[in-house]
């Protein structure tokens, strides 16, 4: 007996479903859905109602987050020869500053020139 193609897509879909709902009921997860018409929240599917994802719970969530510490520094890293020559140049400014020596804006020295004619 050769079973159909669409009996065998439709068992395999309603197999992953199951699957899906016990990973995600094993990690205690939530999947929330909205109401299209009265923007109520739903934990079952039904009619006119939107997929909004996956949620857990915040306990777990904290869990999850102090279980896996980053991998990647909090801080960046900043080499000892970069800030030595930023203070540098920052000194340099403010030296600069402190004695008058800083350039004019181009504002400063702006020059408008022409004529006027009238009758």
């Amino acid at each position: 007996m050769k079973i159909p193609q669409v009996v065998l897509s439709t068992l395999a879909l309603a197999m992953m479903n199951i699957a899906v709902n016990n990973a995600s009921a094993a990690n205690n997860d939530l999947q929330l859905y909205m109401d299209s018409a009265t923007k109520q929240i739903f934990a079952e599917p039904g009619d006119n109602r939107v997929p909004l994802g996956t949620f857990r719970a915040v306990e777990k969530a904290a869990e999850a987050v102090t279980a896996a510490p980053s991998s990647e520094p909090v801080l960046p890293v900043v080499r000892l020869a970069e800030l030595e020559t930023k203070q540098e140049a920052y000194t340099k400014q403010i030296a600069d500053i402190a004695q008058g020596n800083t350039r004019s804006r181009w504002a400063e020295s702006l020059q408008l020139r022409g004529y006027l004619q009238t009758r």
